[in-house]
């Protein structure tokens, strides 16, 4: 009997693993979150940098809805394509460490990961993230071993829009540093120019966005050290301790303990290729450790580390005849996307559960805004909060030039309050939408405030989608 190419299986799971994600795009109905319907507005609006984000993933999105449409599946469809890109990395670097089995179980271990199967179902920026960090790890495998100017560029070129898709993907480059600090003989490559050019070279490409940042008073870097949130009290053992928790559901949980296990018995692992790979891994790890005891530190902001870690924990568990836990590790995966994927049937039916329920319900009041809007065509939409004025942009129909933001006091918070300006609109009406603010908070700026009926839509029995809903008439100015 002919035994199976395990790349060739490897090769055809991320395929079929990728259509169910595809799939369940298509029929999971969930409304996009602000955070989405901001990115897409974005892709209606192509620029080199943005507030909170460096450019790629509005350029996906503006690729994806320009081949299909402007449906949320069409505007996620940019994720579950990178994580297959990135799952066929992962596939020839596990292939080029260890094995061509190893290579097989790393890439469907992957795309099969918790937090995977789940930003599948999103777009955001961590897909593409990963992505050009896998295929870097690719090249700089070969570049390292050979030392062709080709892998050398090619890791520039993935540096660059590793850059331009998230800003974390600096942590690249203390993954180099570590690597090549703990392989000592390997220290004097950083004396090899092509290393340099190679960092150069992904410098330019990622250049674009430091003008934008440079004409736009680098908003982008403040806003990124702003979510660092380290102005407050700096000790946080809890918090930490919820994102170390947070890791067993991003990562697995056989994943994530094996990997600490690696960890506590670092010393003793003598492998180089573990030690590369661990070298991506532990930076990211340990910072964000710190930042959640410092601060706060989001479940996915330690993404990158798990790219390498995949691989690591793999290779290791094979090496040691630990075949058996990579194969349990994959069913698990495989049974948590299926829970995951039944949301219709399964837990996000109950809100306490829902982990989307704050995305729903934003269709049925786009649709009431949109009728509103028919029976006042000049009016135009403000909206007191990001997390209102992008579902607008997305669920009103036709879709709205723009929503404007209510600033009174100017400060810039997010992109809206960088790229609206409501002082030019004097004299114009609107219909403000807000979760929270009374009639009074506008009486200063409009010649009438006219409160209307709210819009409230039943997600569950105990939660609902409420907005206040105010007609503004002959906008003043903002006061001096």
């Amino acid at each position: 009997m002919t035994k199976l190419n395990p790349l060739l299986v490897g090769f055809c799971g991320i395929l079929l693993i990728t259509l169910w994600h595809i799939l369940t795009l298509y029929t999971n109905g969930v409304n996009l979150f602000f955070d989405e319907a901001q990115y897409w507005n974005w892709a209606k609006n192509l620029d080199f940098g943005y507030y909170s984000k460096p450019p790629f993933i509005a350029w996906a999105i503006a690729a994806t809805t320009g081949v299909c449409s402007d449906t949320e599946p069409c505007i996620r469809l940019a994720s579950p394509l990178a994580h297959m890109m990135t799952a066929i990395a992962l596939l020839f670097i596990g292939k080029k460490l260890f094995s061509k089995k190893a290579g097989m179980w790393s890439a469907l271990i992957y795309i099969t990961l918790p937090g995977v199967s789940f930003s599948s179902l999103l777009i955001s920026t961590d897909p593409f993230l990963l992505m050009f960090w896998a295929w870097g790890l690719f090249f700089l495998i070969h570049a390292l071993e050979e030392n062709a100017w080709k892998w050398w560029l090619a890791l520039g070129v993935c540096f660059g829009f590793g850059m331009l898709s998230k800003y974390a993907m600096l942590f690249f480059i203390p993954g180099v540093l570590v690597f090549l600090a703990w392989e000592k003989k390997l220290l004097p490559a950083l004396k090899n120019i092509k290393l340099w050019v190679s960092f150069g070279v992904g410098l330019g490409f990622y250049l674009p966005n430091v003008y934008w940042n440079y004409l736009h008073s680098f908003v982008s870097y403040a806003h990124t050290k702003d979510n660092a949130n380290l102005a407050g009290s700096l000790f946080h053992p809890l918090q930490m301790l919820e994102f170390i928790g947070s890791q067993f559901g991003v990562f697995g949980p056989i994943l994530f303990a094996v990997l600490l296990v690696m960890i506590v018995k670092i010393r003793s692992i003598k492998d180089t290729n573990i030690r590369f790979l661990l070298s991506f891994t532990l930076p990211v790890l340990a910072v964000m450790t710190v930042e959640a005891f410092l601060s706060r530190a989001n479940a996915n902001w330690a993404a990158s580390a798990y790219v390498s870690a995949t691989v690591a924990v793999t290779g290791w568990l094979l090496a040691n005849k630990k075949d058996a836990w990579v194969r349990a590790s994959f069913i698990l995966h495989i049974i948590v996307a299926a829970l995951l994927y039944s949301n219709a049937y399964l837990w996000f039916d109950n809100p306490k559960l829902d982990i989307m329920k704050r995305a729903k319900g934003w269709d049925e009041a786009g649709r009431q805004i949109s009728l509103l809007q028919q029976e006042n065509p000049q009016i135009l939409l403000l909206a007191d909060e990001r997390k209102i004025l992008t579902p607008l942009l997305y669920y009103v129909r036709p879709f709205p030039e723009t929503v404007y933001k209510w600033n009174p006091a100017g400060r810039i918070k997010d992109h809206y309050d960088l790229t609206t300006d409501l002082n030019s609109a004097i004299g114009k009406d609107f219909l403000v939408l807000t979760r929270f603010a009374p009639a009074k908070d506008f009486s200063c700026c409009f010649e009438k405030v006219t409160e209307l009926e709210p819009i409230n839509i039943a997600i569950y029995p105990d939660y609902s989608l409420n907005l206040k809903l105010y007609k503004l008439e002959n906008f003043k100015g903002y006061p001096k």
